[in-house]
């Protein structure tokens, strides 16, 4: 054998060691990666199982606040059926008496209901032009 095929064998043995070494090294350097990896999601899980109370006490806190909010608004709707029924009651009080006091006025020979002015309940005293606005006559 010539000494330079001897030299290029040998520099390839020692290239192709070169690269088995540093593949070794890479999947030696992965595993120890992974384990640290492994490590960390453990500490993680260890850590979210710790928490769980936290969370089932924050959950069961919302919950009580949703409840809260739902009954809250509950009353709300019930108020505001209230109020529309309040209203609806009250401009029919209204109403009558406006009915009411029209007929007092109409059937009052005091009371002239076809003068611009004329309001429901406010009288004018015919013989002084004074308004008594709670339908009493003023004498």
């Amino acid at each position: 054998m010539e000494t330079d095929t001897l030299v290029w064998i040998i520099v390839a043995v020692v290239v192709v060691l070169a690269v088995v070494a540093l593949v070794m090294a890479m999947q030696k350097k992965r595993q120890r990666d992974r384990e640290l990896r492994r490590e960390q999601a453990g500490q993680l899980r260890y850590e979210a199982v710790a928490a769980t109370p936290d969370v089932r006490t924050a959950t069961e806190r919302l919950h009580h606040a949703e409840a809260r909010a739902e009954l809250a608004h509950v009353e709300a709707r019930k108020a505001d059926e209230e109020v529309v029924g309040l209203k609806r009651a009250l401009a029919a009080e209204e109403a009558q008496r406006e009915n009411h006091l029209r007929e007092a006025d109409r059937i009052d020979p005091d009371v002239n209901t076809r003068t611009k002015g004329y309001a429901p309940g406010a009288t004018t005293d015919a013989t002084t032009g004074t308004t008594d606005l709670e339908g009493r006559r003023r004498n």
